[in-house]
């Protein structure tokens, strides 16, 4: 008979006090890389926006249908790929300690959201780590949206007068040009609606 433990941190429990503390949280790194990025290839994605025969139709928005813009419609090299990959090793050695888990940046794509398109809920299978960079927004274009696994969800939310971390089912971000999250591909997301006159 084989045993595996994962690792574990001893907790030492107070005495004749309470104290609320969390445990298992979910990592969701925030950032922006405008300072770190040439805004010359920020433009050069933009232009792609032009190229509308080469635009898929993903329900309430389009995707560019080349999925590796970063490595083959721009290099390894590029200030922009280098600095999302800098911002990836941050969010690995801050959540799993480590220097070299070696993951690279494998598929990017560009999604854009027109006037009144959205980005249904979903997931990333086959990936461990996501990220998304805004290149176009403005206050109306559509707030990103994370959503309360299930397993941690409370039961009595419903019912609670005044919600905090632990009951809130949603969290939503309203992102400003070159902010980036990083998060687990399993986390749910979406996008709201776009209720400006510009592309997102």
């Amino acid at each position: 008979m084989s045993e595996v433990i994962g690792e574990a941190e001893y907790v030492e429990v107070p005495q004749n006090k309470d104290q609320l503390q969390e445990y298992f949280a979910i990592p969701f790194l925030v950032t922006n890389i405008a300072d770190m990025v040439d805004k010359e290839e920020v433009n050069k994605i933009l232009e792609l926006q032009n190229d509308k025969d080469n635009f898929l139709k993903n329900e309430q928005n389009f995707t560019y249908h080349n999925t590796y813009l970063l490595t083959e419609f721009l290099t390894k090299d590029s200030t922009l790929t280098k600095a999302i990959q800098t911002k990836l090793d941050t969010f690995i050695k801050q959540v799993w300690a480590q220097t070299d888990a070696n993951i690279e940046i494998t598929q990017s794509w560009l999604n854009i959201n027109p006037p009144g398109g959205g980005h249904h809920k979903h997931v990333h299978p086959n990936s461990i780590i996501s990220s998304t960079v805004y290149l176009q927004t403005n206050d109306k274009c559509g707030n990103f949206c994370i959503e309360r696994p299930v397993w941690q969800q409370t039961p009595i939310r419903h019912h609670a007068t005044e919600h905090n971390k632990f009951t809130y089912e949603f969290f939503y971000f309203n992102p400003k040009f070159m902010d980036m999250f990083i998060f687990p591909s399993q986390l749910t997301h979406w996008v709201g609606r776009n209720e400006s006159e510009e592309n997102r």
